[in-house]
């Protein structure tokens, strides 16, 4: 239980990092760091739900921390669609 707490409350917090880091205009960086871990945070659930007998929600838990991770990725490409939008 105290697991799921810490996965929400993490994701939260990214998503909190995501818009400051849209309001200081470094997308770019964060974007990298979050790309970053969730390839870690995505292999690292897969692996022990593996190795611990493969339940069924903790790979969907898995699955939804990579969609949320992806999220600033998401982000950053509207953006650059956007400016080459306006350059046209």
């Amino acid at each position: 239980m105290i697991f799921y707490i810490f996965i929400f409350v993490f994701v939260f917090a990214l998503i909190a990092g995501v818009k400051y880091a849209r309001d200081k205009g470094k997308l770019k960086e964060f974007s990298i760091f979050a790309g970053g871990l969730s390839t870690v945070g995505f292999f690292t659930v897969i692996a022990v739900s593996i190795y611990t007998g493969g339940h069924t929600t903790d790979l969907i838990i898995a699955f939804l921390i990579l969609a949320a991770l992806l999220y600033p990725f998401w982000l950053l490409f509207k953006k650059i669609e956007k400016e080459i939008k306006q350059r046209k």
